[in-house]
């Protein structure tokens, strides 16, 4: 099977994760590891409960999230690096030696680490979900091999010339041609929009969500 261009963008890429042991980011693992092949994953830990972090990496494997994985790719741990730190303490908690690594190696960031409690106090409250992010912007910004998100191969105006010569009828019996290796016109119209936005929405606060289509599955 063709990789996507999900996949050749991943392939080979350091990975760096806060807030792996939570719900969200359990799936981001679990799917990156499962779907794409990814070098390694640089999860940050920290202890718990008189906990290290290599006992906490053990458990949050322990997940039934992680069943299929164990089943597809057995051999998935050697990809996995556990680095001390905390979200709520400046540096993120890293050693020089863990930071200087990070800064070294990382290809991608996911900045998953927060408190979700809606009473939580407000310091701490504050440390995790501002500072914190903070602190992982500053780091991401020192990087040496950071990744620019994978670009569309297909021009949004090129596209937007064509069909501008087109009426409806003509679109429908030519979108195979022009859509290629995209499965339908949403994901492609999507993507299109997406590089649109990066190219002239500079200097505005932009953010995407790609949301997933959810599938019932018979286990």
């Amino acid at each position: 099977m063709e990789e996507s261009n999900i996949q050749k963008f991943y392939k080979s890429c350091n990975v760096f994760i806060t807030g792996g042991t939570g719900f969200m980011g359990k799936i981001l693992i679990e799917k990156l590891l499962r779907s794409t092949e990814v070098s390694t994953l640089y999860v940050l830990v920290r202890e718990k409960k008189g906990k290290n972090v290599h006992t906490r990496i053990d458990e949050l494997f322990d997940d039934v999230v992680f069943d299929r994985l164990k089943i597809e790719c057995p051999k998935f741990k050697h990809r996995i690096e556990a680095i001390p730190g905390d979200c709520s303490v400046t540096g993120l908690g890293l050693s020089i030696a863990d930071r200087q690594k990070l800064l070294t190696n990382i290809n991608v960031v996911f900045h998953v680490a927060a408190t979700v409690r809606f009473d939580e106090n407000l310091k701490l409250a504050y440390a995790i979900n501002v500072n914190g992010a903070k602190e992982v912007l500053d780091m991401a910004r020192q990087m040496k091999h950071i990744k620019k998100f994978y670009d569309c191969p297909v021009s949004y105006e090129d596209v937007s010339t064509v069909l501008e010569k087109m009426n409806r009828n003509e679109a429908e019996q030519l979108t195979p041609r022009i859509i290629g290796s995209w499965p339908n016109t949403y994901t492609f119209t999507k993507a299109l929009a997406e590089s649109m936005i990066k190219n002239t929405a500079s200097g505005l606060p932009i953010g995407i969500f790609r949301p997933a289509i959810g599938k019932h599955v018979n286990r």
